[in-house]
């Protein structure tokens, strides 16, 4: 969910690049929030030099400790968003192209490329039945796609601002969305209307995600928080702080950026612009924080649990893909290949594949090394 950080990219270089030497923080930030601290306006222009570079060959494979990473490339713009379908045969993404993009797994061949929304698109999930793909966008909209067709099913004005995630409740009955107006809003898939808002963050509301038990609603912010939502009554249950301890000078360290929940529903996680990814224990909705994992160099975008919860993978604007072992809370491997920051990542239902996406243009599909 990449939220406002590709405009907020020269408004901080603006800010901050006069008063801060070509050695200064780490880099940029650009949005789910991309970054953890922000760099001198000269390395911002940089990097978006670096960026604008096209791709048009196609996808190619590189070996890892872990396996082949295959290269998935035909998106012209910064890859925002990915998500695997229930079945694990098929990858989608989502870009500032304005397109989503279906991809068949484990070949990497592209499949459908779906168009009409005019903004960028930020995120992208299928329903757990897989007869729906949603795609959400900056000028507040969500397409809802019929599968395997493809076929427009419905467009919904879900806010009057950008739309940074969507989620799908676990019977794929109702649609989340989160928006930088603070708010999230509950959609009926099956008819397109509107059934509550949940209004409670102080500032743009970045991810969102149903518990597998379909219990609670989880929302990451800017406002550095985590809510717990009871979604039938819209009511927060509990609000969980504790990202960002020292963020100095810079206001962006402690925005949260992703979450998930594990597929037994008894933990969270959730990542932050404080470099870290916090695991939540949720015997109750209270909420108990367990040992951050530390270990990325800049903001981490995005997070997920393995289908067997024994590990947990994150993504970050240090443009990596660390693995991490729940028992020790150990990085168990880097994932390095990214040309740019890394956006989105996401086990197959089989927990054999990770696909990741980047600010690069292209997406990764990772063949994971089985536990011995």
């Amino acid at each position: 969910m990449v939220g406002f950080l590709t405009r907020l990219t020269m408004r901080v270089a603006r800010a901050y690049g006069p008063t801060m030497g070509p050695e200064g923080c780490r880099e940029v930030a650009m949005s789910r929030p991309r970054r953890s601290l922000f760099d001198s306006a000269q390395r911002v222009l940089r990097l978006l030099a670096a960026l604008t570079l096209g791709f048009t060959t196609p996808a190619s494979s590189a070996e890892t400790a872990s396996g082949p990473a295959i290269t998935l490339r035909g998106h012209a713009d910064y890859v925002l968003d990915v998500a695997f379908s229930p079945d694990g045969k098929r990858v989608a993404s989502v870009s500032r192209d304005r397109t989503v993009r279906l991809w068949n797994v484990p070949s990497g061949r592209p499949g459908a490329v779906l168009r009409g929304h005019v903004e960028s698109v930020y995120s992208v999930c299928f329903s757990p039945d897989g007869k729906i793909l949603a795609s959400a966008s900056w000028d507040g909209e969500v397409r809802l796609w019929r599968l395997p067709s493809g076929q427009l099913a419905r467009k919904l004005k879900a806010h009057r601002a950008g739309i940074n995630g969507v989620a799908f409740s676990p019977d794929s009955k109702i649609l989340a969305t989160a928006s930088t107006d603070k708010t999230v809003k509950l959609w009926s898939v099956a008819d397109g209307l509107f059934r509550a808002t949940l209004a409670a963050h102080t500032s743009g509301v970045q991810c969102v995600a149903f518990s597998g038990d379909g219990k609670l609603l989880a929302s990451t912010s800017l406002d550095k928080t985590v809510k717990l939502w009871n979604w039938n009554t819209a009511k927060v249950e509990t609000t969980l702080t504790g990202h960002d301890a020292g963020g100095g000078n810079f206001p962006f360290a402690g925005y949260v950026t992703g979450v998930a929940f594990s597929a037994h529903s008894k933990a969270l996680a959730s990542a932050s612009h404080d470099k870290t990814i916090r695991l939540w224990d949720l015997p109750t909705t209270r909420g108990k924080s367990l040992q951050p994992l530390s270990g990325h160099t800049a903001a981490v975008t995005s997070v997920t649990f393995s289908p067997d919860v024994t590990k947990v993978a994150s993504g970050s604007l240090d443009r990596s893909v660390r693995l991490w072992d729940l028992v020790s809370g150990e990085t168990v491997e880097v994932l390095a290949g990214h040309a740019g920051e890394v956006t989105s990542v996401e086990f197959s239902p089989d927990g054999e594949w990770l696909v990741s996406s980047s600010f690069d243009k292209t997406l990764r599909l990772w063949k994971l090394k089985a536990d011995k």
